[in-house]
């Protein structure tokens, strides 16, 4: 027994069972609880028999239409509002790795300049990742994710204001710390011991570079595209 159909459309089982108990009951209550009972001919009682029947089953095919109707666009309806949570959740983590990824670049190689100032999330990224749960097999592992990148942001804005004001007072062996051991836990061992000197003043923008990150990473990853594509 399917108990998730059961879960999602028991109202619809319920509405149904009554409606059919109470268009069978309707009429023997009529017929044998009437207080005062007209002259009525068993011919007439089967055309009124017939045309209630004929009545009843058009009503309940309308209400079967009707509640299959709207169960679909609410099926629809929650499908789009997972797909775009998805969405910028999926873009989220891209932005950010790539932001986390010059970074990485630039704490061994300070020859490599591009990098950010700033890196952007949504703001409710943690609603975002709520609903979008039941889809992803480590939900836990992309809390982390988030915050540990939300981290480096908080540390490279800290670092960019103070930049602004020409103030000297910020400990850059501890931001550089915090690059490395996030970077650490995002990408793959591969990318994290390559030669970062081949990086002279940009990355080339590939999708994501899946094959940089960690396996952890990657499960996510996939997890995400396979909802948004």
């Amino acid at each position: 027994m399917d108990f998730k159909f059961l879960r999602r459309n028991g109202y619809i089982i319920v509405i149904l069972f009554v409606s059919i108990i109470l268009s069978i009951a309707i009429p023997f209550i009529l017929n044998n609880f009437f207080f005062i009972k007209p002259n009525i001919t068993n011919s007439d009682w089967s055309t009124f028999l017939g045309s209630y029947i004929g009545g009843i089953l058009a009503g309940l095919a309308t209400l079967v239409a009707v509640i299959i109707s709207l169960n679909i666009s609410k099926n629809i309806q929650a499908e789009s509002d997972l797909r775009e949570n998805s969405l910028i959740v999926y873009y989220d983590l891209i932005l950010g790795s790539n932001d986390l990824k010059r970074l990485y670049i630039n704490s061994k190689n300070k020859e490599f300049k591009n990098i950010p100032s700033r890196m952007f999330f949504s703001k409710e990224w943690i609603k975002n990742v709520a609903k979008i749960s039941c889809n992803i097999r480590d939900t836990d592992r992309l809390y982390k994710i988030y915050t540990d990148l939300e981290i480096v942001g908080q540390e490279l804005e800290s670092k960019s204001k103070l930049l602004i004001l020409k103030d000297d007072d910020f400990d850059n062996v501890r931001y550089e710390e915090i690059i490395n051991k996030i970077s650490n836990r995002v990408f793959s061992r591969t990318f994290l011991d390559s030669d970062m000197n081949k990086y002279e003043y940009d990355i080339k923008e590939d999708e994501l570079y899946v094959d940089e990150l960690n396996t952890d990473f990657k499960k996510i990853i996939t997890d995400l595209k396979h909802i948004v594509d």
